[in-house]
């Protein structure tokens, strides 16, 4: 009786070291899900920062190009208008 009460007590302390094993591997995992989760979350603040930059560069890139069609339609206005006045003076 002693000696089951021994091997009892033992399987008990065994189970009780494996339960706390397992408890730490279990808060281990849960640190590295937080990890995970929080560098996700850094990762999608990171790709919304870069997407609206890249919204704001595109619209950049389309003032400039409607800015570079506005002086073009002025360079030729102002070529026209060169050449009118050579003409007129080549009248008088």
């Amino acid at each position: 009786m002693i000696l089951e009460r021994q091997s009892l007590s033992e399987r008990q302390k065994a189970l009780q070291q494996e339960q706390e094993r397992l408890l730490q591997s279990q808060s281990l995992l849960n640190q590295r899900e937080e990890h995970f989760l929080s560098r996700s979350q850094e990762l999608n603040r990171l790709q919304k920062e870069l997407e609206d930059a890249k919204a704001e560069a595109e619209k950049e890139h389309e003032a400039l190009h409607d800015a570079k069609t506005t002086l073009k339609l002025k360079e030729t206005t102002l070529m026209h208008r060169e050449e009118v006045c050579l003409y007129l003076k080549y009248l008088s």
